[in-house]
């Protein structure tokens, strides 16, 4: 039997490989695929590592910043009128807090500062008011600066929004209430301690503290409290016991406004004293502060006398800006950076002068740095309440904050 071949159809082993081309750009993009994985791969081990070392740093520095201490210091100098320049806080000052975190929100504060004290002291003199200025009334004979420990209290979490404090040693009002302050040490700079003080109701409560505080409904209002020792013994060894109460609204990011009430000895009998404080943000870095208080109004003294009549104060401040320290700008914008200053106001008492201040501040933006440097050229004016005279000082105070 015969068979014909049909020389038509090609045998498949012989036929031409039309595939090959295309099989050989599939091979070319896995290697081009391969290629970019594995440097994908390289890029994101190399990420995981850096990631691993800053985790391990982060966690490291954890452990050192556990105890978080911070220091100010500040100097202030005045020429001019005396009486002017006996308002600034001149001499060199000096604290440092430390403050201990604990688990769950507590933590522990302590207070360190620099103070001179006389070499005679009166032990039967009350405790200086905080408006007075230790460091213009030491005498010649004074011993040199000394490290005291100021403040000492432990602050404990009450559920979310609420805090209790217990202070051994020098509590003060802001510890019981917000204070609303801007120029408060520690959060602003001042040349006087008209400024630094601020609402004398608050100024006046100090010593041994339990205080308490709460915050509802996202913070929009708080009540707070507190009993003070007191820091002006009596004849019998006793304290000047005070108890402070004050109710706190928020409306808004912007402004806050607090009504306070404290109870305490006024010349041998119980009396209470009244201040409110409001603070306004205006634009963009701009803090406006009004603060008043009232002589007590009850008790068997009711008479005005000066260690009681109210004090009242208006202010206004804004930090420097980045641009002040902008080597690149123009002294037009540098000047236009600095942050500045305006405080008027009167201190407790009826013959207590009017006081005026205006400064400028040069130096570091308060944006939450760890160190801040500031400088605080100015005139300090005061206007006696009996005379009318007026008393006239330049001044400038120089800061230094660092962590």
């Amino acid at each position: 039997m015969k068979f014909s071949s049909d020389r038509s159809s090609p045998s498949p082993v012989s036929a031409p490989d039309d595939d090959a081309p295309a099989r050989h750009g599939d091979v070319e993009t896995l290697r081009r695929l391969t290629r970019e994985a594995f440097g994908e791969i390289t890029s994101i081990r190399d990420r995981v590592r850096a990631v691993e070392r800053n985790l391990a740093t982060e966690r490291a520095s954890r452990a050192s910043e556990r105890v978080r201490v911070d220091t100010r210091t500040g100097r202030c100098w005045g020429v001019g009128h005396a009486g002017a320049v006996a308002a600034t806080r001149p001499g060199l000052d000096c604290a440092t807090t430390v403050e201990a975190p604990f688990p769950g929100g507590d933590s522990m504060t302590a207070r360190f500062s620099t103070t001179t004290t006389a070499a005679v002291d009166d032990a039967d003199a009350p405790a200086p008011s905080p408006y007075l200025n230790l460091n213009a009334n030491v005498s010649s004979l004074s011993h040199a600066p000394t490290v005291t420990l100021e403040k000492l209290m432990y602050r404990k979490r009450i559920g979310r929004d609420g805090w209790i404090r217990l202070a051994p040693v020098g509590g003060e009002g802001q510890d019981a209430a917000a204070t609303l302050n801007p120029f408060a040490p520690g959060r602003g700079v001042a040349l006087t301690n008209l400024a630094a003080v601020g609402s004398p109701t608050l100024a006046e409560c100090r010593g041994t503290a339990l205080c308490a505080s709460y915050d509802f409904a996202d913070a929009l209002f708080g009540v707070s409290g507190g009993i003070f020792s007191g820091e002006e013994p009596f004849e019998d060894g006793g304290y000047e016991t005070r108890r402070l109460a004050q109710v706190t609204a928020r409306p808004g990011t912007r402004a806050a406004m607090s009504l306070a009430v404290a109870e305490g000895p006024r010349r041998g009998a119980r009396g209470f004293g009244m201040g409110a404080a409001g603070l306004f943000a205006v634009g963009e870095r701009t803090l406006l502060s009004a603060w008043a208080s009232t002589a007590k109004f009850s008790g068997a003294y009711a008479d005005e006398v000066d260690e009681d009549a109210g004090g009242w104060g208006l202010a206004a401040t804004a930090p420097p800006k980045d641009v002040s320290r902008s080597s690149a700008g123009t002294l037009r914008d540098a000047v236009r950076g600095w942050g500045w200053g305006v405080v008027v106001g009167k201190e407790p008492g009826v013959s207590s002068p009017t006081q005026i201040e205006a400064f400028a501040r040069i130096g570091d933006e308060r944006g939450g740095g760890i160190n801040e440097r500031t400088v605080c050229p100015g005139i300090v004016v005061k206007r006696d309440a009996d005379d009318g005279r007026w008393d006239v000082a330049a001044a400038c105070r120089v800061e230094i904050k660092f962590s």
